[in-house]
């Protein structure tokens, strides 16, 4: 009931000193570019919705009235 749940190659190779400040490569760049792309949607999605307007046409009383609505209008007042 002694057994170690780690090789011993590993356990050899993680105690060495000489190795202790190698380069460990955590994320691939296709990583790195997924999430640009995903901070880029994000940040024009917020740019739209604050400065793009909306028409809004109606018909009242046999009057066609347009009114220009802001998606964020609720938040600006």
């Amino acid at each position: 009931m002694n057994e170690s749940i780690f090789r011993p190659k590993s356990l050899e190779r993680i105690s060495s000193p000489e190795e202790i400040d190698d380069y460990m490569k955590v994320t691939r760049p296709s990583l790195w570019l997924t999430l640009g792309v995903i901070v880029l949607l994000l940040a024009a999605m917020i740019l739209w919705s604050v400065t793009a307007r909306i028409e809004a046409t109606a018909v009242v009383d046999g009057q066609t009235v347009t009114e220009e609505i802001a998606p964020v209008s609720f938040l600006i007042g």
